[in-house]
């Protein structure tokens, strides 16, 4: 095995140079506004909170509190996030023996949890409060009448997310890998495809984050597995993209070891003894 470079096959070595990744650098330079927006609502609800205990509030200290928390989980869901996409030396966080698994970052399904259920609780007892009229509320304001709409919404959103997340109907992105065949999961749906039937794999943007597309030879077709019900739900004839930069493997080493094993398909069988693990962490490809 050699060392690799990652322009050996065909990638730049930054991620923002990679053909596909470009537009994430101007997405990022908007994130200073995501900052200070959700900085000013953790500070804000944490002295409104703070206060409201201080005045035997409980109910309005508890939602303000937890409102608090679910900004500073997004926030910190989002530096991680960043933190994944810089990463150039390979972490791998379960055992490197056995077929090819990578799954989504523990910090980053850490911080997703606590979003959304601080979130819920949050939204749930503010809806709660401002029925009960244990949280101050103004009727003759329109944004305190767009606040009192607004959150039960929230909370039904929110709560609908964790509930779905437990029935299986959200999962977090994973990369699987046999000699054989490369599944690739989104949270609502996973595609396999064998890798014979694969032509190339597309650096593409998935909403903000750095995604990956399988592009197949003509005529062939991959396996969509399609578990979130509902209207929103992906169409499983098209091809998906799913976010790569959720991995604390780092988004590019990922990406490299994957069109690695597409170009060799003579190294494919170290995706089942463990060898792909070593490979990634030691940067031998």
């Amino acid at each position: 095995m050699c060392r690799y470079t990652v322009r050996a096959l065909g990638t730049s070595d930054r991620l923002h140079d990679v053909q596909g990744w470009e537009g994430i650098r101007a997405k990022e330079k908007q994130l200073v506004w995501v900052y200070v927006f959700f900085g000013v609502i953790a500070v804000a609800a944490l002295v409104v909170g703070v206060d409201a205990a201080v005045h035997t509030r409980y109910l309005a200290a508890a939602c303000f509190v937890a409102a608090a928390g679910a900004a500073v989980a997004l926030l910190a869901m989002t530096s991680i996030v960043l933190v994944f996409r810089r990463r150039t030396s390979p972490r791998l966080e379960r055992d490197t023996s056995g077929s090819f698994l990578v799954d989504s970052g523990r910090s980053h399904v850490g911080a997703w949890a606590f979003f959304y259920l601080l979130s819920a609780i949050a939204a749930g007892l503010a809806a709660v409060g401002i029925a009960t009229g244990r949280i101050d509320y103004d009727s003759a304001s329109a944004m305190s009448r767009v606040v009192a709409w607004s959150t039960p919404v929230l909370a039904v959103l929110a709560t609908t997310t964790v509930v779905y997340y437990f029935l299986g109907f959200i999962r977090f992105p994973r990369v699987e890998a046999t000699a054989k065949t490369l599944s690739i999961g989104g949270y609502r749906a996973r595609e396999t495809a064998a890798w014979t039937d694969i032509a190339a794999i597309d650096a593409m943007l998935h909403k903000n984050n750095a995604g990956i597309a399988l592009r197949l030879v003509d005529d062939a077709r991959a396996d969509v597995d399609v578990f979130f019900p509902g209207p929103f739900a992906p169409t499983p004839d098209r091809s998906m993209t799913v976010p790569l930069d959720v991995y604390a493997t780092g988004t590019l080493p990922l990406l490299t070891l994957l069109r690695f094993y597409l170009d060799h398909p003579e190294a494919r069988s170290e995706l089942e003894d463990g060898s792909a693990h070593r490979r990634l962490r030691d940067g031998e490809i």
